[in-house]
């Protein structure tokens, strides 16, 4: 039974770093696939996910060979990722003001200046006293 717990605890994060290593290799194969693996985020938050991931599918075997607590300690390791990836990113939200570049923020700058300039109040249209 201790080994099948060495196994819950160990298999998933070395099977996350086996999954980076092989995105590393498939950008450098082909190179077009870095966009695809960039959707992923960070390579922390993307080692993560696969942490998560790796955890959940040792659980599903556990459990399928009815060796349940292996399979609490392999839910237990996902659920750890996940919480861990939730906090990296909990602390990184930004505006959306700072998602936008140089120029955008110059058009958002015009248009706001624009608008401004209209909600100025004008005279409005009184007739003038004929006198």
């Amino acid at each position: 039974m201790t080994a099948y717990l060495v196994v819950a605890v160990a298999w998933p994060p070395a099977c996350a770093l086996a999954w980076s290593f092989q995105d590393r290799l498939l950008v450098l194969i082909l190179p077009f696939m870095r966009r695809v693996l960039r959707r992923r985020g960070s390579r922390l938050e993307a080692f993560l996910a696969d942490w998560a991931a790796a955890a959940l599918l040792v659980a599903a075997v556990w459990g399928w060979n009815r060796l349940w607590l292996p399979a609490g300690v392999s839910v237990a390791g996902a659920v750890l990722a996940a919480v861990i990836r939730w906090w990296l990113r909990r602390r990184r939200r930004r505006p959306a003001g700072s998602l936008i570049g140089g120029r955008g923020k110059a058009l958002r700058d015009a248009l706001v200046r624009r608008m401004r300039q209209r909600t100025v109040p004008r005279p409005v249209l009184n007739p003038r006293r004929a006198s």
